[in-house]
């Protein structure tokens, strides 16, 4: 459980910081090829994707090894897997333009990040939390991918983002 909340807000954290500064990194290449910018930060979260996609192999592993059977309810991680693609993608793009003029972004986002990591139900589940702040905590995207994730994969019996058993 909490090495699959991990890997999922590592995967976030980790393609986030590698778009943020990639538009001026590469802004030779941008000035010399013609291509849409847009392209460079979906780039760093589609390898971020395809590294972190090797350690939910991992993750998977460890889930079987466990004593998890497989089941059908998993294929419901590949929607969560793409949402959580696009939101990055969404959020790295965002964090690349903004950090164009203003560089001071970067360490901005590294504080924001850690504060996001406690606002996350990564380590601890939701169901821990009173009520009212699960509702608080659910308004995060990160925090409903995890705990949708943990109910499809680990525990059918535990709340899902909405709250109630598939």
């Amino acid at each position: 459980s909490l090495l699959l909340g991990l890997a999922l807000f590592n995967f976030f954290t980790e393609a986030t910081a590698h778009s943020l500064p990639c538009l001026v990194s590469r802004g030779s290449v941008l000035r010399t090829i013609p291509f849409p910018p847009i392209a460079l930060p979906l780039a760093s979260v589609l390898n971020s994707f395809f590294v972190y996609g090797l350690s939910m192999v991992i993750v998977f592993g460890f889930i079987l090894a466990n004593g998890i059977s497989p089941d059908l309810a998993w294929l419901l991680l590949v929607p969560l897997m793409f949402f959580l693609a696009a939101f990055t993608a969404g959020a790295g793009m965002v964090l690349s333009l903004l950090y164009v003029p203003l560089r001071d972004v970067q360490q901005i986002w590294l504080v924001v990040v850690r504060l996001l990591f406690f606002a996350t139900p990564v380590f601890y589940p939701i169901d821990v939390a009173p009520a009212g702040l699960q509702q608080l905590l659910m308004i995060n995207p990160l925090a409903v991918v995890i705990v949708e994730a943990r109910h499809v994969l680990i525990d059918p019996s535990a709340p899902g983002a909405a709250g109630s058993p598939i």
